[in-house]
């Protein structure tokens, strides 16, 4: 139902930051409107997993059912672009929320940007030139298992076989401290907490002092990785481990949007979200199913585009 798509595309708009809650009946009624709706069904839908690519395509489809639009490209990209600018702010607010979030930390604000950038800059860029431009995997990701793990070296501190890996950029609160001790009791794990380079005070120097490439030892190695950290995510992702997705506890700005993303254009769905309310008895599920396949496709998506970008022919 046309209804149920509109409600995944606002949902989708609210959990990626785009629109607040307070946002949703103007934003809903702007929707009616371009589809010519007059009255609307309450309904509940969401789809988490879905790319906003995915989203889009019922919407477009019944505007060309119900003849709104040509069944064309051009057409159907342009409807793409008129459905997405009711999502698109002002650049006042955008400016004004980076300089909000600049006051506080320019890390954040860098992040949120770059963030905020990924997800609207496709259709920015088709705004101002009239041409569509793809998304492809943060770089990180174009590279396999095989190839990190030939750049990957032990630490030189001791590292038992058996340990629990954090990462975490924010706050970590005392509630989280005592749920990740809990765990490394429990299994007999030894933690490495690797502290964020702008803590003031390091919990381990040797820790801190960890290298990329050790990192990569370390989260290759680990019989769980608990974290808030975008990378953090990507890499035990790639080495296909147990891991969990904390919310960042840093001056209650939420960098999620980013990890929602990547999740959903995964497919992993919530299994990694993480909170300190999970039963430690499920802490090691995991769920790569769909991973595989999906990395193979948006790799090789993202080759075919940056040759054909640089004119690269084999």
């Amino acid at each position: 139902m046309i209804y149920e798509s509109i409600q995944k595309l606002i949902k989708y708009a609210e959990r990626n930051g785009l629109i607040t809650a307070d946002d949703e009946y103007v934003v809903r009624n702007q929707l009616m409107e371009i589809l010519q709706l007059s009255d609307w069904e309450e309904n509940n839908a969401d789809d988490r997993n879905a790319s906003v690519e995915a989203l889009l395509e019922p919407i477009i489809s019944y505007a060309v059912e119900k003849g709104l639009i040509q069944d064309t490209a051009v057409y159907r990209d342009l409807f793409d672009t008129k459905i997405m600018g009711v999502f698109t702010p002002f650049p006042h607010e955008v400016n004004a929320e980076f300089q909000r979030r600049l006051a506080v930390s320019p890390k954040e604000a860098t992040d949120w940007y770059f963030d905020f950038s990924k997800k609207l800059g496709a259709q920015i860029i088709q705004n101002l030139t009239g041409r569509s431009v793809p998304v492809v995997l943060d770089p990180t990701m174009l590279l396999t298992e095989q190839a990190w793990t030939a750049l990957e070296k032990k630490p030189n501190y001791k590292v038992k076989k058996q340990f629990l890996l954090t990462y975490f950029l924010g706050a970590l609160s005392r509630e989280r401290q005592a749920f990740i001790q809990n765990i490394a009791d429990k299994y007999d794990l030894q933690w490495i907490a690797l502290d964020s380079e702008w803590v003031d005070k390091p919990q381990n120097s040797a820790h801190y002092m960890t290298t990329p490439d050790e990192f990569i030892w370390l989260v290759h190695h680990c019989q769980l990785m608990l974290t808030d950290s975008f990378h953090g995510s990507v890499f035990s992702i790639l080495f296909g481990k147990p891991f969990r997705s904390f919310t960042r506890e840093d001056n209650n700005l939420d960098m999620g949007s980013r990890l929602d993303t990547l999740f959903g254009s995964l497919g992993i769905g919530d299994w990694c979200r993480g909170s300190v309310q999970e039963d430690p008895e499920h802490i090691f599920y995991k769920d790569y199913a769909s991973v595989p396949a999906v990395l193979e496709r948006e790799r090789q998506f993202a080759l075919d585009y940056l040759k054909n970008a640089l004119e690269i022919h084999e």
